[in-house]
């Protein structure tokens, strides 16, 4: 290793233009980079949600959406102010009716679909101007077009970032040997930072949520790196040696100690990507390159720039401002067994917690102390109007009946709401009902539109010579309806298919008749509108609202028995939405707990074993992180609210693959020491000795923590964050208290344990 170490510092300068050249690089590779919002799309490939999810976004269109509850107004100033914004330009429609679903105690829903996309310049304009015109009124939006979401949590997490800063920062300053090693971390992290940051489009669209976290977990994972090897540098330095030599001998210890704890985190993060559901691969292999990209910045271009100051960081030496707490370690060795007691209760306790805790799947659903505007005006029209959740079976090709056996089937369910698809959507008109999918003839369709047979009869004989491709088969059409006209039957919505196409022809022969022409029309846009939304090329599809939240028992019960209804008798259809796509994640989720939990502790076990070797020492180690874990996530069942699924696991990896870093620091005092002062000193001294490096680690990372859950307002993310800043002062408590009782009491058995023979290790 002082080869490889000595082959780094000789050729420093060489690494450091290489550093540059890969920053310019990374600068470039930024801007390259996609970040994907719908985290619905990592869901397995296997999935209902994820295949519909691609039909959908192929075959139909996608419009902005808003509901907007208006609070404290009459029905008839609501219904005139329905009217003028239906008339503005670049609203596709408003939905607003004298019914309880849409007017209550004096309160007013109106359901607003744009004519363009949530980010569509004409569709912002429009919602922009329907916010004007209600100001003066007490409104609640829902919407999607809101600021920007990617904007918002762009700027969120800068402010976030600056204030991280400075307060690693003053971590930094109150626990460094010298003032100027905080310049060589600031230069080694923005280095490592960028070099990850400029990679991240080698690995494609990658998760929103990586995107805004990975920067953040980055400093707060890998700079005890820095802090490492900076340490091992002064004390180098300290035995008198030169400033080569010192920088040579630190950095090939640092690189074995480095290398061994950076293992458990990878450790942790690599059991994120056995998950199902994809987002865990996302973040954990973001995350793991980050951690590799911070070694190799901190083994590869900090020893530059640490021989560049090497004179600053010697005249800007202090003395220790971290103080020494050997009381602790004292209280630990005369409480050791009151310890012990008391962390097995609160353990089992945890643990018992911890299996009962209230997940959740949808990220509105998340219990949050800083919920979105959206999400809090969603909750609103939930209370007074109750729930109106949505889902969407597709069905392949345009079998109308089969199509309208499954509506029905949906609709017999007390809890459904409401049933749409092309299929029965009706036309009334002058006493007349049908279908759009009904075949009738041409008297049928005369008397539809209030006009004279002759018209009906225009429009079947367009139909008859326009609706096939060829000049043969057009002519064999007209001939049949010619020869059995009264039978012969066409379906609204295929008549209008192709009266669309000579509508020029057709308004031609209304001619003047104003009344005809806008009923006409008026059939004609509402087909049109329903086909763009309800029938794509290849699958059609069918929308239910459901008088359940988004998700919850109820909602899982109801969706698992719809779907094995329709699946039964047609295999081919596909559900989807936001109450499916939590379904999916709630399946899924039981299998992937399993695997990342497992496979986390399995990872770390090994690497502790062949660290240490010795099997009861890994073992006492990941008791004491996994106690923390269970504790950590007690909170929520204790407070009675909910945690996304997601970080639930995410937290799990991270808090055992990070943490036990701590254990280790610990461990590692503890077994120099009491070979020469015995475990009573070895605890005590052990204790202080460790705490300015697990201080140092564990308020950055806890810091970094509760900065994203104070001032990001993305549920999931900010849970994330305040999840991540308790386990982490948690496995502090557990680490400097617990753990050196468990060590002092379990000695024997460690020493019993330990390997007869010498293992090869690749530490």
């Amino acid at each position: 290793m002082k080869k490889i170490a000595g082959f780094i510092v000789a050729f420093r300068n060489i690494f450091l233009l290489l550093f540059v050249g890969i920053a310019i690089f990374c600068v470039w590779g930024m801007t390259q980079a996609s970040v994907e919002y719908d985290i619905s799309k990592y869901l397995s490939e296997k999935t209902d949600t994820r295949q519909a999810i691609d039909i959908m976004a192929d075959e139909f269109p996608s419009f902005g959406m808003s509901q907007i509850l208006i609070r404290n107004i009459s029905f008839e100033k609501a219904d005139a102010l329905a009217s003028e914004i239906k008339e503005l330009k670049g609203v596709k429609s408003l939905t607003f009716e004298n019914k309880t679903d849409y007017y209550k105690d004096s309160c007013a829903l109106f359901d607003i679909s744009f004519e363009g996309t949530s980010d569509d310049e004409e569709s912002e304009a429009a919602y922009h101007k329907i916010q004007e015109m209600l100001a003066p009124y007490d409104a609640m939006y829902a919407s999607e077009l809101d600021e920007s979401f990617a904007d918002v949590l762009s700027e969120e997490v800068g402010y976030v970032m600056i204030l991280a800063a400075a307060i690693i920062l003053a971590v930094l300053l109150f626990t460094s040997k010298s003032f100027a090693d905080v310049i060589v971390f600031l230069f080694t992290f923005a280095m490592a930072a960028l070099l990850n940051l400029g990679t991240n489009f080698l690995l494609g669209p990658i998760s929103y949520i990586s995107n805004t976290v990975c920067t953040i977990l980055q400093l707060a994972l890998a700079i005890d790196y820095a802090i490492i090897f900076s340490h091992r540098f002064a004390e180098e330095k300290e035995k008198g040696k030169d400033n080569l030599l010192a920088l040579t001998d630190s950095l090939a210890k640092s690189i074995v100690e480095v290398s061994s704890s950076s293992l458990t985190t990878i450790a942790g993060l690599f059991a994120l990507t056995t998950m199902s559901f994809k987002l865990g691969a996302d973040l954990g292999f973001v995350l793991a390159k980050s951690i590799l990209c911070s070694m190799a910045t901190v083994f590869l271009f900090m020893p530059g720039i640490m021989m560049a100051c090497s004179k600053i960081i010697d005249k800007t030496k202090h003395k220790n401002l971290v103080p020494r707490i050997d009381f602790v370690g004292k209280a630990v060795v005369k409480l050791r067994y009151v310890i012990l007691a008391v962390f097995v209760c609160a353990v089992g306790a945890a643990t018992y917690f911890s299996f009962n805790v209230d997940y959740s799947y949808n990220p509105s659903s998340i219990s949050t102390s800083r919920p979105a505007t959206t999400t809090i005006a969603k909750r609103e029209v939930e209370k007074i109007f109750g729930y109106n959740s949505q889902f969407v079976i597709l069905m392949k090709g345009r079998d109308y009946d089969r199509q309208r056996e499954v509506l029905n089937m949906v609709e017999a369910h007390s809890d459904i709401k409401s049933a749409m698809g092309i299929a029965n959507i009706e036309i009334e008109r002058n006493g007349v009902k049908y279908y759009l999918t009904d075949k009738i003839n041409y008297k049928e369709f005369s008397q539809l539109l209030s006009a004279s047979n002759s018209i009906g009869d225009a429009v079947y004989t367009a139909y008859a010579s326009f609706s096939k491709d060829t000049m043969e088969d057009s002519l064999r059409e007209t001939a049949l309806y010619e020869m059995n006209k009264d039978i012969y039957r066409v379906s609204l919505i295929d008549l209008f298919d192709c009266a669309v196409s000579q509508d020029d022809f057709i308004l031609a022969y209304i001619g003047d008749d104003d009344d005809l022409k806008d009923t006409y029309e008026n059939i004609r846009d509402l087909i049109g509108e329903a086909e763009d939304q309800l029938v794509g090329e290849n699958y059609s599809r069918l929308v239910f609202a459901m008088d359940c939240p988004v998700e919850g028992e109820k909602t899982f019960s109801l969706i698992k028995t719809l779907y094995d209804e329709v699946k039964k008798d047609y295999p081919e259809a596909i559900f989807a939405g936001d109450s499916m796509s939590a379904y999916d994640m709630n399946e899924s989720f039981s299998s992937d707990n399993i695997k990342v939990s497992l496979f986390t502790i399995l990872f770390v076990f090994l690497i502790l074993l062949f660290t240490f070797s010795s099997f009861a020492l890994p073992a006492i180690l990941t008791i004491t992180i996994q106690g923390a874990i269970f504790i950590n996530f007690s909170y929520y069942f204790i407070t009675g609210t909910n945690v996304f699924f997601f970080v639930y696991l995410l937290i799990c990896a991270i808090q055992m693959g990070a943490t036990i870093d701590y254990a280790i620091v610990m461990t590692n005092r503890f077994n120099d020491l009491k070979e020469v002062v015995g475990k009573k000193e070895a605890v005590i001294t052990a204790v202080s000795d460790a705490f300015p490096t697990i201080i140092t680690s564990g308020l950055i990372m806890s810091a970094a923590g509760a900065l994203i859950g104070m001032f990001v307002s993305e549920p999931l993310i900010s849970t994330m964050g305040i999840c991540l800043s308790r386990g982490v002062i948690v496995s502090i408590i557990c680490v400097m208290i617990v753990l050196p009782a468990l060590l002092y009491v379990g000695d024997w058995l460690i020493s019993k344990t330990k390997f007869k023979f010498k293992l090869l290790s690749i530490f």
